[in-house]
């Protein structure tokens, strides 16, 4: 047995829809491409602050955000997040990486959600 559903849409309520969609539309891809690139930013800076394993700041010095990627340039750098058999893990990149991540989510998400309710 089939069950029909019906949807009545005023006119009013039409007008609201098509604002909402609009308003979406014009949510473009390079606004979310800046709040990308001021995560990244924001991360990377983020990152550079302690908790940070310091002897001579080489280490701060070559973490960086290029656009597309945040990284550590210094060569032992894996050696300090994820440790060695003689040496314990003194993370410092990964969990600072997820936590601003997790931030530009909420902060798109938020964005959205006040866009719909317009």
């Amino acid at each position: 047995m089939k069950k029909s559903v019906e949807i009545k849409l005023d006119l009013a309520s039409k007008r609201k829809l098509d604002k909402k969609l609009t308003n979406l539309r014009n949510y473009s891809e390079l606004q979310f491409q800046y709040e990308v690139h001021k995560a990244g930013l924001t991360i990377a800076a983020d990152i550079k602050r302690p908790p940070i394993p310091v002897d001579t700041g080489n280490l701060r010095r070559n973490v960086r955000w290029n656009g597309q990627a945040i990284m550590s340039g210094a060569p032992y750098s894996a050696y300090l997040e994820y440790g060695t058999q003689y040496m314990s893990a003194q993370p410092f990149f990964f969990f600072k990486v997820n936590k601003g991540i997790a931030l530009l989510l909420r902060n798109v998400q938020t964005r959205l959600n006040k866009i719909v309710r317009r």
